[in-house]
């Protein structure tokens, strides 16, 4: 305890260039060479405005009132509304692919589709099961496309995937967490594209296939479902 210095200092830093520029990945790489922690909270557009929900958000919190001595604020109009159910559609149903329907369904519409036939595996979870050539169909009135197939073939898929169709919605790629996958959306869906990325790395402890574990509230409690 005696080598762990008294105080410490953090600073914050904004600056004027995209993260993704490479004298900017050049700048930070050279940060993190020299900081014992480094934290991106943020990269976004020069001169932008707040728009929909969250303009509307901070509009009501400009006219908070604030009780001190109960320390209480008002609350905003939305936090009563109740969540709008997502429709899902995730590619790949695997251990993975369908122990998300089985934590989620209940608050969520799910499909699914594989290149295998999975209809048996997605009638007992009550999922809409569609055939690769149908992809179209399947992207079609979704909000979130998950992508649950091995790394290895996580290029092909992202490749055959159609980018008009996926415009205004969210892409997430369920690989493990690395540069490749980050790298692959990026160069198949660039920032322009209209269609918002995410990798994740849902942090599970699968059990064997005869074990019962993947519906368990314990494998999932505790442990984060993407960074």
């Amino acid at each position: 305890m005696k080598d762990i210095p008294r105080f410490r200092y953090c600073f914050y830093l904004d600056f004027l260039a995209n993260e993704l520029d490479e004298n900017s990945e050049n700048a930070l790489d050279n940060l993190r060479e020299q900081a014992d922690y480094v934290r991106i909270l943020g990269s976004y557009p020069q001169k932008s405005r707040l728009v929909g929900p969250i303009k509307d958000g901070v509009e009501q919190m400009k006219h908070m009132t604030v009780d001190h001595h109960d320390e209480k604020v008002r609350r905003l109009s939305s936090d009563d509304k109740k969540p709008k159910p997502l429709k899902i559609g995730i590619i790949g149903f695997n251990q993975l692919g369908q122990s998300l329907v089985r934590r989620m369904a209940t608050q969520h519409k799910f499909s699914c589709l594989d290149d295998d036939d999975k209809s048996e595996e997605a009638k007992k979870l009550g999922v809409d099961y569609y055939p690769s050539f149908e992809i179209e169909n399947f992207v079609h009135g979704l909000d979130i496309v998950v992508v649950s197939v091995p790394l290895i073939h996580l290029e092909d898929t992202l490749q055959q995937l159609p980018v008009e169709s996926l415009k205004g919605k969210l892409l997430v790629d369920t690989s493990a967490l690395s540069s490749v996958p980050k790298a692959l959306m990026l160069k198949f869906f660039a920032p322009n594209s209209g269609v918002d990325l995410m990798t994740s790395h849902p942090m599970l402890l699968f059990g064997s296939p005869h074990e019962k574990a993947y519906t368990a509230s314990s494998t999932w409690d505790g442990r984060p479902m993407f960074y």
